[in-house]
């Protein structure tokens, strides 16, 4: 009988277990030793969202510092407007700022101080070299006369909610938003009591690598979120141009000579009621006054000869120096002029010059500089014959002969750094604020110089440039998502 055939034994079977744990074993080892590349990759990614993140925050910081700065109305993208609406300071830094009513009494000094929204966050998408950004409104109501509400003092109320920038798209693009919150200081005359800075704000900046959300504060990294968050912050302080205020209504270098019927008025008793200051002599002829506080004669509110001006007109007698306006300004003419608060304007025609100041001023800039000169009449075509309102006034320097006639008022401080003879009121011309003059000054009309100590400090905060307190950079806090964000830092 034949026998059945049997299947051949398998073999192998350890050689192959060898091979796979071979196999196990150089891929432990291969792993084992490339985990430093491993844990570099992984770093390297980690630190390029971080850094991404953190690029992204700062360049929202200068971009608000640089907004804060200039001076022209914006439209809700934050583009520049040539028709009157806010600009941003305005919007966001000094929310109060011709507001109806002021702001509490305990913890600002008035409607000028830096009052900032807490609950509009601004913001930019960064695609490329291009910002495409939104400035949302504030919540006010009433117009031109408003009440501010985004003011975080109803934190927490139904009748007003958060409202970040909308970029009007999805795109997974890098962007930021900034929030503002005042600055806790001690403010005399009220001694240990926690008021705020009213020159100051703190701006804090949330960046986040790319992503369709809006980088609103609170935002986290995550699945559904970005892959890098970043908060950066600094303290934000208006430096007044106008570092000090005159003292007097009119103020000379050298000789005051008011004439005609014009008026010079101070009842200001935070300035002892001074209605003439002169290094020279001063001469009030014809019809021409002066009022001051009640019970005060005029001529003790006269003061001729001050050392302290005719010192300085004395060491620059052609007013080519800049002393006496160092004096006040802190800085030359000729760095004045290049201020970003500062708009420079050549005309030549009283026509000319009212033409370009109404039109800058209708684009929102309040400080100006007039390289050759300035003349204002009733040609100059200034809307109801004013420059300006005491609640928003302006800076008005000018480098050679300043000339106001006609029926003009003028709203804010006038410097001219002339050293002939300037001439003010010949008709009916007022203005309201103050104004000093490097040399000598005369005026023959019927106006009136009253010294408004409203509209000089409206020209101060207005005027004044915003600058980063060295110090005050950090990124070592972080915002929270509550109404108004809380500030945590570690």
């Amino acid at each position: 009988m034949k026998p059945s055939p049997t299947s051949a034994r398998q073999r192998g079977a350890t050689a192959l277990f060898m091979s796979i744990a071979m196999m196990i074993g150089i891929s432990l080892v291969m792993l084992y030793l490339n985990r430093s590349l491993i844990f570099e990759q992984k770093t390297s990614v980690n630190q390029l969202r971080s850094t991404t993140a953190q690029e992204v925050a700062q360049a929202g910081l200068e971009w608000a510092v640089g907004m804060l700065n200039t001076p022209f109305d914006i439209d809700n993208s934050c583009n520049a407007l040539t028709t009157a609406k806010r600009p941003f300071r305005k919007k966001y830094m000094l929310a109060y700022w011709g507001a109806a009513t002021p702001p509490p009494v305990a913890l600002y000094a008035s409607t000028m101080a830096a009052v900032p929204v807490q609950k509009t966050y601004p913001g930019c998408q960064i695609n490329g070299t291009t910002l495409s950004c939104n400035c949302p409104d504030v919540t006010i109501a009433g117009g031109g006369a408003f009440t501010v509400t985004d003011d975080g003092s109803d934190a927490g109320s139904t009748n007003e909610q958060v409202k970040p920038a909308s970029f009007g798209n999805t795109s997974v693009l890098p962007n930021f938003t900034v929030s503002f919150a005042p600055v806790h200081a001690v403010y005399p005359p009220v001694a240990y009591t926690r008021q705020n800075d009213n020159f100051s704000v703190l701006v804090t900046v949330t960046g986040c690598t790319p992503t369709s959300q809006v980088c609103t504060p609170g935002t986290s990294s995550g699945v559904l979120g970005p892959d890098g968050v970043a908060t950066v912050s600094a303290v934000v302080r208006l430096q007044p141009q106008l570092r000090g205020r005159p003292p007097a209504g009119l103020t000379c270098g050298g000789s005051c000579n008011p004439g005609g019927s014009f008026n010079i008025v101070n009842t200001d008793p935070g300035t002892n009621g001074i209605t003439i200051n002169a290094g020279g002599s001063i001469t009030v002829s014809g019809g021409a006054s002066t009022a001051t506080i009640p019970g005060l004669p005029p001529q003790n509110a006269q003061i001729s000869n001050d050392p302290s001006l005719s010192n300085l007109a004395a060491s620059d007698p052609n007013c080519s120096n800049s002393s006496i306006f160092k004096a006040y300004f802190g800085t030359t003419i000729s760095s004045y002029a290049t201020q970003p608060q500062v708009d420079s304007i050549t005309c030549s025609s009283a026509n000319d010059c009212g033409t370009q100041v109404v039109n800058a001023y209708n684009q929102g800039w309040r400080s100006f500089y007039f390289p050759a000169g300035l003349t204002l009449n009733n040609s100059s075509g200034l809307p109801g014959g004013a420059l300006g309102t005491e609640s928003d006034p302006v800076t008005l320097v000018v480098p050679g002969q300043f000339k106001l006639n006609g029926n003009i008022s003028v709203y804010g401080m006038v410097f001219s750094n002339d050293a002939v003879v300037n001439e003010f009121g010949t008709g009916t011309s007022n203005i309201y604020g103050a104004a000093v003059v490097c040399n000598n000054q005369s005026s023959n009309g019927n106006g009136t110089l009253a010294y408004d100590s409203t509209a000089l400090q409206g020209a101060q905060i207005d005027t004044a440039t915003a600058v980063r307190v060295p110090g005050s950079w950090t990124d070592a806090c972080s915002l929270s998502t509550s109404n108004p964000p809380v500030r945590t830092c570690h």
